[in-house]
């Protein structure tokens, strides 16, 4: 393994050991000053509310400057901060919602002062902290958009089960995609568009400094892949959304330069709850739901008719029109509406959970424990229950396949945060999960979709294969995964912060699979059975260091200095095991017919050093600049160091002397960023592989190897350059509050797989190279508005939208596609595209109802139809607060536009199955026929079933009620609320599918290793509902 690192390493050197003071700054105390603040010391004590109403506002956070001293709120808005140093001190409340707010308080020796704060509503975010590569920055510094989601509040009021549910709709310019549309399965993550052509869009994800493991859900996976018989879950689901306190979404490399090489996607930050000193406060909660099964699947068609001899025939239209037979009657059927046989029944959600928090100010801990069990809709029915019994001899069906798709999930966190004396802190965080699930493949969905449009004697499932048999195949995953970090912050001067990280992010995952022998298949071809065994051990773990200077170069600049290095290793081991072909009774490996084996081992390192400069003007004018240099296992051995620049301006111009002071206008702030990041090549990308085997020689075995790929020394990261520019405008004091950004992201030295020739005699098809370069442009848009507050009741309003663009602005001319259809990557236009022959038009000349092929014309050639994936977005979240509080009702409306979905699952139904009703009923329509027409033609085309996928989703609705004041004397409770809510209400959509937004597939690929994430439509089941009740106690 080869890193580049000392250019890396070497850049924090640059920064002088101190930092030279100008005129007007404030030096270090002396020694003698330090001695005294930590000998005589005192405490500030209050309570925080809101203005006007007098409620407590909890979770506020307290710090008292030039210090690492603070605190959290309690749920009654009461704070303690000890051991203050004698002396004025000023201290600031922040809370996201509120105007923050500052008072100076004066501390005497052994003495108590009371600071009581009553903030005001605001929806102006400017004055937040949020977490940097370089340590907690106020928003109003950065030159970049940073997107704050507060969990901790939505998971009591939203019907919240995942992490994708937290970010679902909820930040301009992310969006989510659904793997499978069942339990248990992580949604694809991508924020303003998508950079690479082959290699993952995922974001980073950061918890509690710690980088963790951010794979998603997929199909059967291979290679460096685990393996399955079904879906896999992905790491994303084991984070548990209950346990955090606050998610940040640093959107590109503009803002994530400083994290390095993989961040060109962006960043997800998530901080988890931490422990508020007082006495033990503990919150119990509980949630039970219902998932019920879809009603509305798509019908198959049957033409019943008789040919010229009088035997019975499938009497489809064209034949019809030809004379070749009489239609008797049409059948319509889809055996997943069958009331008997259907294994569409109703899931369930159920979760119990217990947190407590306390502690000293000097020590203050924070410990969870949670439980999960969700069963989806799929369900063997009870007549098909009872077949298998007789079938197997009387045997027990297990659960597993009674109800294949499910997700069981444990929990424990326990953090723990120390004060070591005014100067210093260490925050330590843990948790351990434990999760069980099975997401079984579409198997059921196909043979239902595809299936003959009539109850024969297999109930009209295609190939003779009900539910019973599909469902036979177990395919669990289970995880063991633990995360721990150390955090430490270190105060020795007051100008000076040192911090440093470290974390490791261990995950065991085991993919079980089995089909036993006899059991599933079809009654065609019988299982003989097979055992999938695949084991998968993965290590992440994180080095970061930092130092921040800070002093006055003038009374009116500060600047502030920031050095740090970083070191990100991942470790991965997969062992799989197959077997075919097992004996009767076995369920292992061992004894089969057929035994092959497979594994590996991927390692790769990224270190990296940084510097950052940034000059503050009164406060109100923010200039930054900064350099990133980066070193990796994984670059080629001819490249060595990458370098990431970055640069930002950050102008409050309503502070400025000049603006006009009106009440209309309450804060301008103008912005704009640059800078670039990266993304990593595979581990293995750059080496020359060989593939080892065993082997005959001379009629004895011997172990022999091929050359795999030839390596490619020059391999470089692919690049990611970003210029971005906004502004931020508070109206009426805060009651109205409007984010605008632009951006554009340009991607050079992308990594695509060049083809080897066959005369080389490699067994892999392609090597990776650095030769396309891409352009994402893209605006986003968030308004929040209070519309109406008085006696009790408020109106909220808030919008976020966006619109992406992307385009490949070069592909090496080596790598233009060859002239076939469907979704592929073209100079000049947009990523993701779908290009196929155009349906010009058709013409039903004899008006019989029925278009012939020789009636529709396709064009010649292959042309640009449209982008596979949403470019609009927007999402509408209404909310309305009543008596106080006490009662609040809020939505959320997701709306994606402006894109194709292919659908297959029509396509299909019509030209390999027969079954659709263009070619069986008479009354089809000629559009319909047209699609068909088109594809079953001489000139082939899929264009016919290109549809426009855009779409409405009603994603949320909830009803929480504040119940402490009839419930406290009750349950013996301090608060109490109950929360009613439901997801995927409804979809409003043109597209004649299921659902346009759950791809069937997410591991399909096309041209020169590219991965798809949308645009084509096979049979899987759309989004489920979810109907929950949520009761939570704080005791």
């Amino acid at each position: 393994m080869r890193l580049s690192l000392l250019p890396a390493m070497l850049l924090p050197l640059g920064l002088a050991s101190s930092p030279m003071l100008g005129a007007g700054s404030h030096g270090p105390p002396s020694p003698d000053s330090e001695r005294e603040s930590v000998r005589f010391a005192g405490t500030i004590r209050g309570r925080i509310t809101e203005q006007g109403s007098g409620t407590p506002v909890a979770g506020a956070t307290v710090v008292i400057a030039n210090t690492r001293l603070g605190a959290v709120a309690d749920n009654e808005g009461r704070y303690v901060v000890g051991q203050v140093p004698a002396g004025t001190h000023a201290v600031t409340v922040r809370m996201l919602g509120y105007a923050p707010k500052t008072e100076r308080v004066t501390v005497s020796d052994n003495g108590e002062v009371v600071a009581d704060f009553a903030l005001e509503r605001s929806a102006s975010q400017l004055s937040q902290v949020v977490v940097t590569a370089t340590g907690d920055q106020r928003r109003v510094e950065l030159g970049n958009a940073v997107s704050t989601l507060r969990a901790d509040s939505l998971t009591m009021s939203a019907p919240i089960t995942s992490v994708g549910d937290l970010l679902q709709g909820r930040v301009a310019g992310l969006m989510t995609f659904a793997n499978a549309g069942m339990t248990g399965s992580a949604p694809r993550i991508r924020i303003r568009g998508f950079n690479s052509l082959s290699q993952p869009n995922n974001p980073l994800i950061i918890v509690d400094g710690a980088r963790v493991d951010n794979t998603t859900g997929a199909g059967s996976g291979g290679g460096t892949n685990i393996q399955s018989y079904g879906w896999t879950a992905g790491s994303v689901t084991a984070i548990n959304p209950d346990e955090i306190e606050s998610m940040e979404i640093v959107k590109g490399p503009a803002a994530a330069t400083l994290y390095g090489t993989d961040a060109a996607n962006g960043v997800i930050v998530i901080r988890t709850k931490r422990g508020v000193a007082g006495s033990p406060k503990w919150t119990l909660f509980g949630e039970g739901g219902v998932i019920p099964g879809p009603t509305k699947w798509n019908e198959n068609y049957y033409a019943f008719g008789k040919n010229t001899l009088g035997q019975q025939v499938n009497c489809v239209n064209l034949a019809r029109t030809a004379g070749q037979c009489t239609v008797d009657s049409v059948s319509q059927w889809n055996p997943m509406a069958d009331a008997i046989s259907s294994p569409v029944g109703t899931g369930y959600r159920r979760q119990a959970g217990a947190q407590v928090s306390g502690g000293a100010q000097q020590f203050r801990y924070f410990v969870a424990g949670d439980w999960e069990r969700e069963r989806g809709y799929l369900e063997l029915s009870d007549s098909e229950i009872s077949r298998l019994k007789v079938e197997r001899g009387g045997a027990d069906i297990p659960d597993e396949q009674i109800h294949p798709n499910y997700l069981n999930r444990a929990a424990m966190r326990a953090n723990a945060s120390a004060m070591l004396g005014p100067k210093a802190d260490l925050n330590l965080s843990n948790s351990l999960q434990f999760q069980r699930s099975q997401i079984p493949t579409n198997t059921v969905f196909t043979d239902a979709a595809w299936g003959r449009g009539f109850k024969d004697d297999y109930d009209g499932w295609l190939n003779q294969r009900r539910p019973g048999e599909s469902f036979a195949t177990r395919a669990a995953e289970r995880l063991v995964r633990l995360t721990s970090s150390a955090n430490g912050n270190f105060t020795p001067l007051p100008w000076l912060l040192a911090r440093a990280t470290v974390g490791v992010d261990v995950s065991s995952n085991f993919s079980d699979n089995l089909q036993r022998r006899g059991e599933g298949g079809t009654a065609l071809a019988p299982s003989l059975g097979r055992r999938l065994d695949s084991r998968s051990n993965t290590v992440l773990f994180t080095g970061d260091v930092g130092t921040t200077a800070t002093f006055n170069l003038l009374p009116s600049i500060v600047s502030k200095t920031s050095v740090g290095a970083q070191y990100n290793r991942r470790d991965r081991g997969i062992t799989t095991a197959i077997a075919a072909n097992l004996p009767p009774g076995s369920s292992t490996v061992a004894g089969a017919a057929t035994v092959s084996n497979a594994e590996a081992t991927i390692q790769s390192v990224v270190a990296g050093g940084y510097v950052e400069q940034q000059f503050a003007l009164n406060d109100r004018l923010f200039v930054t600049g900064a350099m990133r240099a980066d070193g990796a296992s994984t670059f080629g051995k001819n490249f060595k160091t990458a370098y990431y620049p970055k640069a930002s301006v950050s102008w409050l111009v309503s502070s400025e002397d000049w603006f006009p002071k009106t009440k209309a206008i309450s804060s301008f702030r103008f912005r704009t960023a640059y800078g670039s990041s990266g993304v990593q090549p595979p581990a293995d990308a750059a080496l020359t592989r060989l593939q080892l085997a065993t082997v005959f020689v001379n009629g004895t075995t011997a172990s022999g190897a091929q050359l795999q790929t030839l390596g490619n020394p020059n391999l470089a990261p692919e690049r990611t350059t970003e210029l971005e520019g906004g502004f931020d405008i508070d109206f009426f004091d805060g009651r109205i509050s409007l984010e605008a950004t632009a951006y554009e992201k340009k991607s050079k030295d992308a990594l695509v797989q060049r083809s080897y020739p066959r005369s080389a005699g490699l067994i892999a098809t392609g090597q990776l190279d650095n030769v396309g370069r891409v352009r994402n442009r893209g605006v986003e848009g968030i308004i929040t508005a209070t519309v109406f507050q008085a006696r009790g009741a408020q109106f909220d309003l808030s919008l976020n939208g966006s619109i992406n663009h992307s385009k490949l602005l070069e592909l090496d001319s080596s790598l233009r596609p060859p002239e076939d259809r469907f979704i592929k990557f073209v100079q000049d236009f947009p990523l993701f595209g779908m290009w196929d022959r155009k349906i010009r038009g058709y013409n039903d000349a004899n008006n019989d109802g029925v278009l012939q092929i020789s009636e529709v014309q396709v064009d010649d050639s292959i042309t640009f139809i449209g982008v596979t994936n949403p470019t609009d977005m927007l999402t509408v979240t209404p909310s309305l607060s009543l008596f106080n509080g006490a009662l609040r009702l809020s939505s959320m409306f997701v709306y994606k536009g402006n894109f194709i979905q292919t659908n297959f699952t029509e396509l299909n139904k019509c030209a390999s199955f027969g079954s659709c009703k263009a070619r069986n009923d008479p009354n089809a329509s000629v559009a319909s026929q047209a699609a068909y027409a088109g594809f079953a033609g001489p000139t082939l085309t899929y264009a016919g079933y290109a549809e426009d996928g855009t779409f409405t989703r009603w994603a949320e609705a909830s009803i929480v009620w504040d119940a402490t004041r009839n419930l406290k004397n009750l349950l013996g409770s301090r608060t109490a609320s109950v929360t009613f809510s439901a997801r995927n209400l409804a979809l409003w959509t043109k597209y004649s599918g299921l659902d346009p937004e759950v791809t069937a597939n997410p591991d399909l690929t096309g041209n020169f290793g590219t991965v798809w994430d949308l645009g084509y439509d096979n049979p899987v089941s759309p989004l489920p509902k979810y109907f929950i009740i949520r009761l939570s106690l704080g005791l």
